[in-house]
């Protein structure tokens, strides 16, 4: 089972779509043919493809949440340019922490829908 959500990143203007999956070969035809051989039986991915991105996470695997989110948070600071600042973090804290609470709270809604099951 998958569960999965789109959602655009505020300011950003990046499009995100977050999939939670059981198995790896639920991804089949979900994300690019050469990531999905090359990442076979991964915990996760993260995949850019320019202004827009997908975010895949096994169900199992909670800690790949952030793992994945750090990707997404470089990503997005790579299409607008932007450079992080060791001395002064918070925007990439920001950043990284709205990506982690919106893909971990399908995370969350994928295990509680497996539970019922």
């Amino acid at each position: 089972m998958i569960t999965q959500k789109r959602i655009n990143v505020p300011i950003y203007r990046y499009r995100l779509q977050i999939i939670i999956f059981d198995n790896w070969e639920e991804l089949r035809g979900l994300i690019p043919k050469d990531i999905y051989e090359e990442c076979y039986d991964s915990r996760g991915v993260a995949v850019n493809t320019g202004c827009s991105g997908i975010v895949c996470v096994g169900g199992e695997f909670g800690s790949t949440v952030i793992h994945e989110a750090e990707h997404i948070k470089n990503y997005i600071w790579r299409m607008i340019g932007y450079t992080p600042q060791a001395d002064n973090d918070e925007t990439d804290a920001y950043l990284l922490t709205y990506l982690y609470e919106q893909i971990v709270t399908i995370w969350h809604k994928h295990n509680n829908n497996n539970r019922k099951n």
